[in-house]
């Protein structure tokens, strides 16, 4: 009877749980932002020598704030291999606004990528209500 009325207790737990989820309201869309034109530039002035790194904008035309994450892959003569990857973070990403991206660590000269690989993780900001 014990065993029984556990199981119960955690069914209807878990029953009660799951109803409380139903009706929340779905948040907005994170779906606007967009990244400007992307280029490769030098950190010393010249593309034959060391080192490299990513130069473009970011919009946020969303109705929240954002933090955006970039992975940034070099691409060189064998496309399944890239040469190097590296993150950058754009955080508290207002509303409507554009921001710069500089993004360093490709410790190879710019002449050696063929191809720059671009994916962007976008989460939205919840703050606390005042």
């Amino acid at each position: 009877m014990v065993i029984r009325l556990t199981t119960l207790t955690a069914l209807v737990g878990a029953l009660v749980l799951t109803g409380a989820c139903r009706g929340l309201p779905t948040g907005p869309s994170l779906s606007s932002v967009t990244v400007g034109e992307l280029t490769l530039e030098p950190t010393i002035g010249n593309p034959a020598q060391c080192c490299c790194r990513v130069v473009g904008t970011v919009r946020n035309d969303n109705a929240v704030a954002v933090h955006a994450t970039f992975k940034f892959s070099a691409i060189g003569d064998d496309p399944s291999d890239p040469l190097a990857t590296i993150l950058y973070f754009a955080s508290d990403l207002e509303p409507r606004t554009v921001r710069a991206i500089d993004a360093h660590g490709f410790i190879f000269p710019c002449s050696a990528i063929k191809q720059l690989e671009t994916e962007l993780d976008v989460k939205g900001i919840a703050f606390p209500p005042l």
